[in-house]
């Protein structure tokens, strides 16, 4: 995805030689496990630390400064440091800081001089639709065959792309929230724990140079 994004923006699995065939069981990283490809940009260790500190604190008046003046919010016209700050002391707030804590924390790329957090988003997804995809967000996520997290898992998901299935979340006789997805890259398909799953259009920070340091430009969610 290119920084006009960041801003403009079959049946169950039933055959083991899927299983056999795939990275999975062997517990390997997919392409999409996070990384700090900013590391090497001159002030970028610096400007993560504090983002981090602001955000572990949720010092609003710290993440503010961080921000541009103009900083966006959303597609609809928000905008701005002000309403920045006031968004993460209002009733929203609690949700909006676990969102930037994740973005801080899933790598950061470059994107035509620009840093993106998480690294995820600067990434391409192929012919995959935006939308429609989910990263799995971590190194031994149950799969299950079907929408009972009492079962044993039929895999252990580590950061691949997957496709979601269906409308929504799953009736789960364990009681715990499950999304039914497919694997791509393989026919392995089942049930995840949705807070186990990030959509490729969720909350990103878009950190651009303003004079001689950096700024956040955009801290937006959606297309």
């Amino acid at each position: 995805m290119k920084r006009v994004a960041i801003l403009a923006l079959g049946a169950l699995f039933a055959a083991q030689p899927a299983l056999a065939s795939f990275a999975v069981p062997d517990n390997r990283p997919g392409a999409f496990a996070p990384r700090d490809a900013c590391f090497k940009t001159p002030g970028a260790r610096a400007f993560a630390a504090f983002l981090r500190g602001a955000i572990a604190r949720r010092d609003a008046n710290a993440l503010a400064q961080l921000a541009a003046e103009d900083v966006r919010l959303d597609f609809g016209g928000g905008a701005g440091r002000a309403e920045l700050r006031r968004r993460l002391t209002g009733a929203e707030g609690g949700e909006l800081w676990r969102e930037l804590a994740e973005a801080a924390n899933l790598g950061c790329a470059m994107s035509e001089g620009d840093m993106v957090f998480p690294w995820l988003f600067a990434q391409e997804l192929g012919d995959v639709d935006p939308f429609d995809a989910l990263v799995v967000t971590g190194p031994a996520v149950p799969l299950y065959r079907r929408a009972d997290s009492r079962l044993a898992p039929i895999a252990r998901l580590n950061w691949q792309l997957v496709i979601a299935q269906g409308d929504g979340l799953a009736a789960d006789a364990g009681k715990r929230p499950l999304r039914r997805i497919s694997v791509i890259g393989s026919r392995l398909e089942g049930y995840v724990p949705t807070t186990s799953l990030r959509s490729p259009l969720a909350h990103r920070l878009l950190v651009s140079r303003v004079g001689a340091g950096w700024r956040i430009t955009a801290f937006v969610a959606g297309d």
